[in-house]
């Protein structure tokens, strides 16, 4: 099952943000694992970024920069980072069920 990063874009709207704020390193690396080890996954599954839900690889990135900096709002940085820490590792030269294993949406 394809399991995409949500697309949290209410409350960057809400504060009228027109660019994906700052995210930690940690954030960042975790999320450039994530969408190169996504992106393999799609290329070994026939699919598109389009039928996992994204325009493009760029837009699969910035959903994970907003949820990442969302998270650190709502969660805490330090909390977030360690997480961030804890998936870059598991993506880094992971196979697609390490991505498919992630639950974005679970209760941090």
């Amino acid at each position: 099952m394809i399991r995409p990063i949500p697309m949290l874009w209410l409350s960057a709207l809400a504060v009228g943000c027109n660019e994906v704020p700052d995210v930690s390193d940690a954030c960042q690396t975790m999320c450039k694992d994530a969408t190169d080890l996504y992106g393999a996954c799609l290329e070994e599954w026939g699919m598109e970024w389009p039928e996992a839900g994204f325009a493009d690889e760029s837009a699969h990135q910035e959903s994970c920069e907003v949820w990442s900096w969302e998270s650190s709002e709502l969660f805490g940085a330090g909390r977030v980072n360690a997480l961030c820490d804890e998936r870059g590792a598991l993506l880094h030269n992971g196979e697609c069920s390490d991505y498919t294993s992630i639950d974005w949406n679970e209760e941090l």
